[in-house]
């Protein structure tokens, strides 16, 4: 069986953090380097972080049905492209996708009719939106009209939880990473029942509730 690893978590929530301490863990798990269009960040580097390609190139690969999925976000454009993730699966490894719900579900279309591909996707979510936003804020690294490009991205993911196998909440750092472990450990054969402080998502829809 063949694994595709999801993790999909609003900006702010931990996200890099929690990937960065699960993985060493867990050997057959790879990162799998996204492409964008978005200019590089200081200390990023080509093939590591992201593919940075110009737009000709992107769409290039859009046209020739070289992504699994692809997205825009804001002004840039995002995918995920197959031959990496597919050449990782078939060595046995554990492509990890850090991506969001539409690119959830866009991989999910691309494999229903493959059986032996497992996609085993997370979304974590923090206690509350108040806290997220004020994280948000505290960067001072992007306008208030960008935050609230964020948020509405945010409550697109929290729409479609019901898209993951699993919903987590980042309270505190430790407890998330153990619940991960408890996952990885167990899935598929992890139950409500058994880990019901794995399936929080009642706690999605209280975030869509308070909504401000």
């Amino acid at each position: 069986m063949k694994r595709l690893i999801v993790i999909s978590a609003p900006s702010g929530v931990g996200k890099s953090t929690l990937i960065k301490n699960i993985m060493p863990s867990y050997p057959k798990m790879t990162f799998s380097v996204s492409a964008t269009t978005r200019a590089p960040r200081p200390a990023e580097r080509h093939g590591k972080d992201y593919f940075f390609l110009n737009k000709d190139t992107f769409q290039k690969h859009i046209d020739q049905g070289d992504f699994i999925e692809h997205t825009h976000v804001y002004d840039n454009a995002y995918g995920t492209l197959m031959g990496p993730v597919q050449e990782c699966a078939e060595k046995g490894l554990w492509p990890v996708l850090d991506i969001d719900s539409v690119g959830l579900k866009n991989i999910q279309n691309a494999y229903k009719n493959d059986p032996h591909v497992d996609i085993l996707s997370m979304l974590i979510l923090p206690t509350s939106i108040d806290i997220l936003y004020k994280r948000l804020r505290q960067r001072g690294t992007e306008t208030e009209d960008v935050i609230q490009g964020r948020m509405r991205y945010i409550y697109d993911d929290i729409k479609a939880h019901a898209l993951y196998t699993y919903v987590l909440i980042n309270d505190k750092l430790d407890d998330c990473l153990q619940a991960l472990h408890t996952l990885f450990a167990h899935h598929p054969l992890t139950t409500k029942n058994a880990h019901p402080e794995l399936f929080e998502h009642e706690h999605a829809r209280h975030l869509l509730r308070n909504r401000p």
